[in-house]
């Protein structure tokens, strides 16, 4: 009963053995019997040749055979050994091999995640876009398709001359104004107007000759229309009367101004106070009164501007001299030939005779 208890304990021991073996991975292992022939021997029950150690046989991860070789020096009472029930013969000894538990392999360990990282977007950077070139009225032709502040100021000239309805123009999305079929049309009206080849695209002269237009002031036609006449750039047969029997600024006209600039190198403004200096003086008159700024020494010849008759031209030079003269004459400063200045300088003349 002692010798199966020592069994069943050598078992339990050996198969916690097998378990520390296969922690460490071991193939062999030999250890001494606790239960060994110094026991037995306290027992009064002594075995021959019994084992100093037993083998530890690792064949793998599930399982293990423990082999404990008892020599004897004869084999043929060995099926008698009722210790060797479980035990089986073979060569030249018997081998107990315990029933140790199946150790169950090792579960896969799940590799650790990394913590996800948030990726912040990539910082786009818009491309700024291309600024549309701006450009002022005349410093390029005009058709249909085009925008900007150069069309802006077209539209609006138009519609201040009545050539188009303010609730005519289109814009874009940007709130910019086209140039499309309303101002096409509106730009051959006028084009007809001023006397011009009406194809709808405002081209140079086109736009010239509406800047022109632009800055004739309507009280200002008359004189300068006797002006244009007086200096030969057009004849009193171009001149057109509305039904009051005023002035008005036909193609015709239009055309003298733009002839008149060129040759003078002045623009519209400069024509109409030049026109407002001679002020519809009688040629006569108006030579005397050149003759006598020149001898006053308040004009010099290299400073005028003459037509193709040699007329002189009222210029900003001549307004300054006149104005000289008439605060020598103590009479209004305007700069204009007036009838005050022309009696005044009869006076005058008169005088420096006598």
């Amino acid at each position: 009963m002692e010798l199966k208890f020592y069994r069943i304990l050598q078992g339990i021991l050996l198969a916690s053995v097998s378990s520390l073996v296969n922690a460490h991975g071991s193939e062999v292992v030999s250890f001494p019997v606790i239960f060994g022939n110094s026991y037995m021997k306290d027992r009064n029950k002594p075995k021959k040749n019994a084992p100093d150690s037993l083998i530890l046989n690792h064949h793998g991860a599930t399982s293990m055979t423990l082999a404990a070789h008892r020599s004897h020096s004869s084999h043929r009472s060995h099926s008698s050994h009722s210790s060797h029930r479980s035990g089986t013969g073979g060569g030249g000894g018997s081998y107990y091999v315990p029933q140790v538990p199946s150790i169950p392999a090792t579960p896969p360990v799940a590799p650790r995640r990394q913590p996800v990282q948030s990726i912040s977007p990539k910082q786009t950077r818009s491309t700024p876009q291309t600024a549309v070139p701006q450009y002022k009225l005349g410093e390029r032709n005009l058709e249909e398709g085009c925008y900007g502040m150069d069309v802006a100021e077209l539209g609006r000239l138009l519609i201040k001359h009545n050539f188009l309805a303010a609730n005519a123009v289109v814009k874009n999305g940007s709130g910019e104004v086209i140039f499309e079929k309303n101002v096409m049309a509106a730009v051959k009206r006028f084009q007809l107007a001023a006397g011009l080849s009406a194809d709808g695209l405002a081209r140079s002269s086109t736009i010239k000759a509406l800047l022109i237009w632009d800055q004739i002031n309507p009280e200002h036609v008359a004189i300068l229309a006797a002006f244009l006449v007086e200096y030969e750039y057009m004849t009193k047969a171009d001149l057109q009367y509305d039904a009051a029997g005023k002035n008005i600024c036909n193609p015709q006209m239009m055309k003298a101004v733009v002839v008149a600039g060129m040759k003078t190198e002045l623009n519209v403004g400069e024509l109409i106070e030049a026109a407002l200096c001679w002020n519809g003086t009688e040629r006569k008159e108006w030579k005397e009164l050149i003759r006598l700024l020149i001898t006053q020494r308040y004009l010099s010849e290299q400073d005028l501007k003459r037509n193709s008759a040699g007329l002189v031209i009222g210029t900003q030079v001549v307004q300054k001299a006149i104005r000289q003269l008439q605060t020598i004459l103590e009479i209004s400063e305007d700069g204009k030939a007036t009838s005050s200045l022309i009696e005044s300088l009869k006076t005058f003349k008169e005088t420096e005779t006598e």
